[in-house]
């Protein structure tokens, strides 16, 4: 990106060339610039003289010039265009002047030419010019010696530069966001200046605990200005994952790619549970056969199989026989099944005393199926672990079972921290068995154990009482200004924890659960979003903590849906814009002719920031404003109206507060016409 800058060194202050101009400055710059124009401030001697800018570069070679300018007394700042535009390179010394033709002084300022100048920091604060060391002689130019060196000099430069700009937003939510101490919101568009002025130079600085904030799906949005850059690379850590959480129940297709001419096949490998391809294929197979043997002519293919004739019966069916033999009154048939796959749950449920450290099982034939799920609550609802997470799972649906309840070995190395994070002292096991009609199999299991570290050998006590005491956890909050604010603290200085809920649904955390508990007391600082508000309508607010004991309590509160922060209003109540600096209505004057003074509005500026404030300012943004209209301020119209530059309540604002002023505009004859025209008046407060 070009940036253009332009610099001028204070009148009367720089030193730089001298008299004779047989000398000056020897100079470089620390970034490489392009310099179009030169200046030179001419002031105090009467006579006329013929001025023109000098820049050589390190090997005395003359790269910059201008056509000289007839200059007289108090011209004040003079300017050279260069014949072309001189390329400087950083750290290079380059030297400097401006030479003439007269017999006299350019300017009579005074004082010596080489008095304490060192570096001359230019507007843009970026770019600093260095002075090497003092005047330098150079005798490409034919000029006068006849003065010496006691005047000063002030000049400038006209230059621009470029700068790779590389910056960065968070997409998140819909908004655009960059990180300031806090993640900080643009909205859903953003334009290449804001990209240039607010976006992140180096995303891989900011700390792990601002993107943790960023709940969600996170897009990295980058600009860059630099032509050939046709890619770029982000290096993103993550906790730890796996393709089959991230894919878990979709279907994966691979396509891969080669540039080897030759290679016409691929081969992929997946490692998954064990199935029969029996399983797989729902109706008749055909199996396809190739051979280049000429004398073959048929193909035999040998399968196996547990098949009966009777397995294509689907419904209950009775044995009929018939026999000539008088004798035989009976007849016995002996068959072989196979039952069909079921779920067995157990009745009661184990009591864990202390905490669970496994569950094993002893399988005696590896051949069957066996799959478990397992229950906290008594059998009321029903769980398995897969992706370091408890899943609820719906028992009367087999198919579901099958697929996603645990088999042995997912049981068996479940640790204490995976039950811990149920944190019950009950468990009910439900068993999932299934034998393959195509095998002989059967599912056989010994003996189940259960691993705790219950303290059964711990030491022994008699006629002992205990009593535990618990106070409840106590919060004091206040709302206002859609801010929620507080603390939560017990009396025992046990561990505390909370959870809010706006209009019955979970609003922090997200997810419903209770905040992490930790120690007490806990302060509270909760933004409610005004995108999750009932605006004009009752909105419930609801707090419910706990100690580490899990007794509840909760805190709730009713408020209107409203805007927060300093609000505009009319008489009626109605604002004017929205706690985002959106346009809700206009403070509308109609058309004003030329000359006119509108008839003052009355305007009410509200403290809806559910804090004390103080020194509230009103002030107009003039620079908006076409020539010839003015916009006036009043405290009152009554008796008269009394126009301010600004208007200033010096005294405590407190929550709700109106301040009320008057608002009109006056215009000159010559004001030129400007349709649709519109300003802003903009407040501003101190906090108390």
């Amino acid at each position: 990106m070009r940036f253009d800058v332009s610099y001028k060194s204070a009148e009367s202050a720089s030193s730089f060339g001298n008299v004779n101009n047989t000398q000056g400055h020897l100079m470089k710059v620390d970034r490489d610039i392009i310099i179009t124009s030169m200046y030179m401030f001419r002031s105090n001697v009467s006579q006329t003289v013929n001025v023109a800018p000098r820049i050589y570069n390190s090997s005395n070679q003359l790269i910059g010039t201008a056509p000289s300018i007839s200059t007289t007394r108090d011209m004040g700042w003079i300017k050279f265009t260069l014949d072309n535009p001189v390329s400087i390179k950083k750290d290079e010394g380059y030297k400097i002047l401006f030479y003439y033709d007269g017999t006299c002084a350019i300017g009579s300022q005074g004082g010596y030419s080489d008095v304490n100048l060192t570096k001359l920091s230019t507007s843009d604060n970026k770019t600093t010019f260095t002075i090497l060391n003092g005047y330098y002689v150079n005798g490409g130019d034919s000029i006068p010696t006849s003065y010496n060196k006691t005047y000063l000099m002030s000049f400038g430069f006209d230059f621009y530069y470029y700068v790779d700009i590389n910056r960065s937003f968070a997409f998140h939510e819909g908004d655009y966001k960059y990180f300031n101490n806090s993640w900080i919101s643009m909205g859903s568009n953003v334009t290449e200046s804001d990209y240039v002025n607010y976006g992140m130079e180096d995303i891989s600085s900011l700390p792990e605990d601002a993107w943790k904030q960023l709940l969600g799906n996170v897009e990295i949005a980058h600009f860059t200005d630099i032509v050939n850059k046709t890619e770029l690379l982000f290096n993103i850590e993550t906790e730890p994952f796996t393709l089959a959480e991230e894919w878990e129940d979709e279907i994966v297709k691979v396509i891969e790619y080669t540039d080897e001419s030759a290679r016409n096949q691929s081969y992929v490998h997946f490692e998954t549970e064990d199935f029969y391809f029996n399983d797989k294929f729902n109706g008749n197979v055909d199996v396809l056969y190739f051979n280049d043997d000429p004398l073959k002519t048929k193909a035999d293919i040998e399968l196996t199989a547990n098949y009966s004739p009777l397995d294509e019966l689907n419904r209950d069916f009775d044995i009929v026989s018939w026999t000539d033999k008088e004798d035989i009154d009976e007849f016995k048939i002996n068959m072989s099944a196979l039952p069909f796959s079921q779920l067995i749950i157990q009745d009661e449920d184990f009591q864990v005393y202390g905490d669970l450290q496994q569950i094993l099982i002893n399988k005696i034939s590896d051949q069957g199926s066996i799959k478990v799920l397992l229950s906290f609550d008594e059998g009321k609802t029903w769980e398995y672990y897969k992706f370091n997470e408890w899943r609820s799972i719906d028992i009367t649906n087999e198919n579901l079972i099958r697929n996603k309840a645990m088999d042995i070995n997912s049981l068996t190395g479940l640790t204490m921290n995976d039950f811990n994070k149920k944190g019950k002292n009950k468990l009910r096991i439900a068993y999932y068995l299934e034998d393959n009609i195509r095998q002989q199999e059967y599912t056989k299991i010994d003996n189940l154990k259960i691993v705790s570290n219950a303290p059964i050998e711990d030491v022994k006590f008699t006629d002992v009482a205990f009593y535990l005491l618990n106070t409840l956890a106590t919060i004091q909050l206040t709302f206002g200004g859609n801010k929620l604010m507080g603390q939560l603290e017990d009396a025992d200085q046990g561990k505390v924890q909370y959870r809010v809920f706006l209009n019955n649904k979970p609003y922090y955390p997200s997810n419903g659960e209770f905040t992490p508990i930790a120690p007490s007391p806990i302060d509270i600082s909760l933004n409610i979003s005004e995108k999750d508000i009932l605006f004009g309508q009752n909105n419930d607010l609801t707090v419910e903590f706990q100690d580490a004991w899990g007794q509840l309590d909760t805190w709730s509160t009713t408020f209107i849906g409203t805007y927060s922060g300093l609000m505009f209003m009319d008489e009626t109540g109605q604002y004017y814009s929205n706690s985002f600096g959106g346009i809700l209505k206009y403070l509308d004057f109609g058309i004003v002719i030329a000359g006119q003074t509108t008839m003052e509005q009355k305007v009410i500026v509200k403290n809806q920031l559910g804090q004390d404030v103080q020194n509230l300012i009103l002030e107009v943004m003039k620079d908006q404003l076409p020539p010839g209209v003015e916009v006036e301020l009043s405290y009152d119209n009554k008796p008269v109206f009394v126009p301010e530059d600004y208007l200033l309540f010096n005294k405590y604002i407190y929550p709700n507060d109106e301040m009320e002023f008057y608002v009109r505009i006056t215009t000159s004859l010559t004001a030129p016409p400007a349709p649709s025209g519109q300003f802003e008046i903009r407040v501003k407060v101190d906090s108390v």
